[in-house]
């Protein structure tokens, strides 16, 4: 039988499970930003205060403004569904915008 590579998603989650990081969530353009820093254990630090929403941070280089960790949630197909999120998060008490999943 000819080889079929093992697909993305299934490889990443099979990482996120090794790593302990949350798998990723469905392939998606938006997401909601809860928080940027420039310092890393500041931002793994938020990332743990929304581990049930599935957080992650990533990693941002900016040109004249040094390296920034923001932290984000979700991997929305459209924009009106990152924003239905972005008003749940509000209804919690939680400051955020939609942004690229980036």
């Amino acid at each position: 039988a000819p080889y079929a590579a093992p697909r993305k998603d299934a490889m990443a989650s099979a990482v996120a499970r090794v790593s302990g990081a949350p798998a990723p969530g469905p392939a998606g353009a938006f997401a909601v930003q809860v928080g940027a820093t420039q310092s890393e254990p500041e931002a793994r630090r938020i990332q743990k205060k929304f581990a049930a929403d599935g957080a992650r941070v990533a990693v941002a280089d900016l040109p004249g403004k040094g390296r920034w960790y923001r932290v984000k949630i979700g991997s929305f197909a459209t924009r009106a569904e990152a924003e239905r999120r972005r008003a749940a998060l509000k209804a919690r008490g939680v400051a955020g915008f939609v942004t690229d999943a980036r």
